[in-house]
């Protein structure tokens, strides 16, 4: 195997689920720019009139801890996003802000696991 395919294999290996760092809802702002699994309670989900549906957690917005966002081209990859309102998830992925909140935006199911 040479450099490039140990390093792709490496860059797969430490960004997948399995080996992030899990964080909770409230600390997910502490990890901007990394590759983390946030765990914690959606308290609400909501779809924007462009079609982008937010998981909330926390608290609803504007008042969250931490956002999984699902863009409209996505939202079809999933079945009954409503459904995860009050449970507790673990969503994996590069930590972002956006005004001023983090969030992971989702592109697909694979990067969610239903804890409870």
């Amino acid at each position: 195997m040479g450099f490039a395919s140990a390093l792709a294999l490496a860059a797969v290996v430490f960004t997948s689920p399995a080996f992030a760092i899990v964080v909770s809802d409230q600390d997910a702002g502490k990890f901007v720019g990394q590759v983390v699994t946030v765990k914690g309670r959606v308290a609400r989900v909501s779809t924007s009139s462009s079609g982008t549906t937010y998981l909330n957690f926390g608290a609803p917005h504007p008042n969250q801890t931490f956002s999984a966002v699902v863009p409209k081209k996505v939202v079809s990859h999933f079945t009954n996003l409503p459904a995860w309102e009050g449970k507790v998830l673990a969503v994996n992925g590069m930590v972002k802000v956006y005004r001023n909140k983090p969030e992971i935006v989702l592109d697909g199911p694979a990067q969610v696991k239903v804890e409870e």
